[in-house]
């Protein structure tokens, strides 16, 4: 396997010893993709079961046809993770475009006009998709890259993938923790440069958001901007962060110093998880497990 170009390397790998490369129709692939990292992960159908990790780290790409090129070469010098065996194969797309819209107002023909609302779309490089939310009468309205599908139509000729977005995958997964009570929850996902929040009140969505970060002082104010506009405390509210953060990090501190109550979150229930997988940080990665709970 080629582990590392000029573009990507691969920063860590989790193989139980169960898997059996030679038997991919037992597994689910699912592929988290961004600007930054190419994370993959396989569930074994029969025992509800991640049993593999990969994550990769992209590294001075600047367009989405440089991301797509690495994934093909990625992929296709990979052992076994081009090959067509696998018994579905799910793609999460990680970036700013995107829109929600209830399910009693969407109408599928006018769906590149509600994302026309939110975002700069740019049809001639990106498609228009849409998924009915798990979890929500909602429909949420995103773009995909077509250097990316045309990518995995080359390296899948025979498969059909489907598509999420990063904000439908980390909200199917995080309806697990949210529970019925009125207390509202505040939830985020972190990753290099950007910060996803989600607000959540008797289990129900009340707030979604991608948003663009390049400094700590960037972060902790788009933080604590819809603190205020969602009427929470930092004094007395909590807040989950799952995610590409440490307790050492300077994100960290500077959540630290302004929020009491901050604490990382764990790998989303509903699913086993190799024993392997303990070492890796409960609140990473749940941008490839969460893909398994949105169907």
């Amino acid at each position: 396997m080629v582990t590392e170009t000029k573009y990507f390397r691969l920063v860590n790998k989790v193989v139980d010893e169960t898997f059996e490369a030679e038997q991919l129709a037992k597994y689910n692939l699912y592929l988290a993709v961004g600007k930054f990292t190419i994370r993959i992960g396989a569930i074994d159908r029969d025992r509800n079961k991640f049993v593999l990790l990969e994550d990769y780290e992209l590294r001075d790409l600047f367009t989405p046809l440089q991301v797509a090129q690495q994934l093909q070469g990625l992929l296709q010098d990979h052992p076994f993770l081009s090959k067509p065996d696998w018994q579905i194969i799910r793609v999460s797309v990680k970036n700013q475009n995107f829109t929600l819209i209830p399910e009693t107002l969407f109408h599928k023909a006018a769906a590149e006009d509600y994302l026309r609302l939110n975002c700069n779309l740019d049809t001639f490089h990106e498609e228009v998709v849409t998924y009915q939310q798990a979890g929500l009468d909602a429909v949420n309205i995103f773009s995909v890259d077509k250097y990316l599908k045309s990518t995995l139509q080359i390296v899948y000729p025979s498969k059909l993938i489907s598509y999420r977005h990063q904000t439908s995958v980390f909200i199917s997964t995080l309806l697990h923790y949210s529970d019925r009570h009125g207390t509202k929850k505040l939830m985020g996902f972190v990753e290099k440069n950007n910060l996803t929040l989600l607000v959540f009140q008797e289990g129900m969505l009340q707030f979604c958001n991608v948003f663009h970060y390049t400094t700590p002082e960037d972060f902790i104010y788009f933080l604590l901007l819809i603190m205020q506009e969602q009427k929470l405390n930092p004094e007395e509210d909590v807040i989950k962060i799952w995610g590409d953060m440490t307790y050492d990090s300077a994100l960290f501190t500077m959540m630290r110093k302004y929020i009491r109550h901050v604490y990382f979150g764990h790998k989303p229930a509903g699913a086993a998880y190799s024993y392997k997988l303990e070492d890796q940080f409960e609140h990473r990665y749940l941008d490839v497990y969460g893909i398994h709970f949105c169907e």
